[in-house]
């Protein structure tokens, strides 16, 4: 998977002349276009790879395509994604308020500062991270899930989790707005870090009171 569609552009018509390097043409990777705000991509990748294009207002990603990576696209308002999405990692894009999330997707990481207020995750997700997301209010997961670890860490604004679905590993650290956690039973492992304000949660209906000594690690 080392073969890319690379581009060192620095204007629109440069990513059309840019050529595939190799025979297999199964990554599309795009890397620092500081002046790029507008792009199409081809059919027939399987990964695509943009990083460093900060004028990018809108992008959509064609069918086929089963990992996206996106970092550092600042201006990215719109992005649109195909079933076929099975791994999505955003970082750094601080103007993409919404994301549909594709039904299919397994993997999610969001991270550095990424505007998404509420995400609703699909029921095939099996790992999802959010680090230093500080407008992330909300998450919604659906009780049907079985999900193999979920992650929180400095997410500021997420005052209420509640997922009682089939998950064994959870982690939540520095989320200093959070006072409410539901858990449901299945959870096997549970590690809580500087929640200053969380004085209880919920496991399977039953409240469970903590101490500032106990904020550390629940493990059932």
């Amino acid at each position: 998977m080392n073969a890319k569609y690379t581009t060192n552009a620095r204007n629109p018509g440069d990513v059309t002349d840019a050529r595939r390097s190799r025979s297999d043409h199964s990554v599309f990777n795009l890397i620092d276009c500081a002046d790029l705000d507008e792009l199409h991509i081809p059919s027939g990748f399987k990964v695509v790879n943009i990083s460093g294009c900060p004028r990018l207002s809108q992008l959509a990603i064609p069918l086929g395509v089963e990992e996206v990576y996106l970092a550092g696209c600042a201006w990215l308002k719109k992005l649109l994604l195909p079933s076929s999405v099975k791994i999505l990692s955003l970082s750094g894009c601080n103007s993409l308020l919404d994301l549909d999330l594709p039904s299919g997707l397994t993997y999610l990481a969001v991270s550095h500062g990424t505007a998404i207020g509420e995400v609703r995750l699909p029921i095939g997700i099996k790992q999802a991270y959010f680090t230093r997301c500080s407008t992330l209010y909300r998450v919604i997961v659906s009780s049907e899930s079985d999900i193999e670890n979920l992650l929180f860490a400095d997410c500021s604004e997420l005052s209420q989790l509640t997922i009682d679905c089939n998950v064994k590993i959870v982690s939540l650290s520095n989320l200093k707005g959070l006072r409410q956690l539901t858990l449901g039973l299945s959870v096997e492992a549970l590690s809580l870090i500087g929640c200053s304000a969380l004085r209880q949660y919920k496991l399977g209906g039953t409240k469970v009171m903590l101490s500032h000594l106990a904020h550390r690690c629940h493990s059932q």
